[in-house]
């Protein structure tokens, strides 16, 4: 079946097909009333239906390998709209029993569409809740991707630790080897909002030098005089936004290396924080 809350998903009912409706808490009936303009008279009247979408969206859909069947889930962000479930922005998922199922998850409770508090500029985790009804090979899709120009959107695969640019890569395959039991820890999405940052003047930033790069067991970074008066913090970032190392480089000196034996391979930003401001590079860790 196919949710529709708050304007998100199609609001049009096929000849024949059965729905769900909600009732206001606290009631055990409710009545629905039909009226004749409702009704679609054209072939295209669907489209007619849909303005342009503003709010910043995604939808995945999930496709089991040569199967026509497809299952989706929609997070969009609205202002008024919290990570906790509220009727008017979120439409809670019915499982199907025996077939796929996919919703993003809030512990106990799934959602087929997730309205979310508007993103600041701190990164926002939307854990996933995924069944499928037979082991088998299966393929994430990026139906819908609106209106976040400049916040990185990633697919996050905790079993396999990649990390998918859903705008670089809309669609992701996987194997599910057990699929007995609806799984809400394997994946998420990740929603990376960039934040501008003031930096030091172009000339000093441009005789930082992080060498070699890639690099493998260590990296060593070359600050000129006007960085390194005052102590350093060189932090290691990787692309969930996560510090995996971080070590002071102390004032007065110009090389310092900075260790990677226990970094997993992957790129990363470096962040140097001086006296004069943030300096970022990136690094590759073979």
């Amino acid at each position: 079946y196919r949710s529709y809350v708050n304007g998100i998903g199609n609001p049009v009912l096929p000849l024949g097909q059965a729905f769900f409706a909600r009732v206001a808490a606290g009631l055990s009936t409710a009545t629905i009333t039909f009226r004749n303009s409702q009704r679609l008279t054209a072939p295209d009247g669907t489209t007619l239906q849909r303005t342009a979408e503003t709010r910043p969206l995604v939808q995945l859909t999930l496709q089991g390998a040569g199967r026509p069947l497809t299952d989706e889930a929609t997070v969009y962000f609205e202002q008024g709209a919290t990570t906790g479930f509220e009727s008017a922005y979120d439409a809670e998922k019915l499982p199907n029993s025996n077939g796929l199922n996919l919703a993003t998850s809030q512990g106990s409770r799934q959602l087929s569409i997730d309205g979310q508090a508007v993103l600041g500029t701190a990164q926002r985790v939307v854990p996933l809740a995924v069944g499928v009804p037979a082991a088998g090979v299966y393929t994430f899709t990026t139906s819908q991707l609106l209106n976040l120009a400049g916040v990185p959107v990633y697919l996050h695969d905790t079993q396999l630790g990649t990390l998918t640019d859903l705008r670089q890569q809309p669609s992701y395959q996987f194997t599910v080897a057990n699929a007995a039991a609806l799984n809400t820890t394997r994946f998420e999405l990740v929603f990376s909002p960039q934040q501008p940052l003031a930096t030091v003047p172009a000339a000093l930033a441009q005789q930082v030098a992080v060498y070699p790069n890639p690099a493998k067991s260590q990296v060593t970074i070359e600050l000129p005089l006007g960085l390194s008066r005052q102590p350093v913090t060189a932090a290691l970032v990787d692309a969930l936004g996560r510090v995996v190392h971080q070590q002071v480089l102390p004032a007065g000196l110009a090389t310092h290396a900075l260790p990677l034996a226990d970094v997993a391979p992957g790129l990363y930003s470096l962040r140097l924080s001086t006296e004069l401001g943030p300096v970022v590079q990136k690094l590759v860790v073979e």
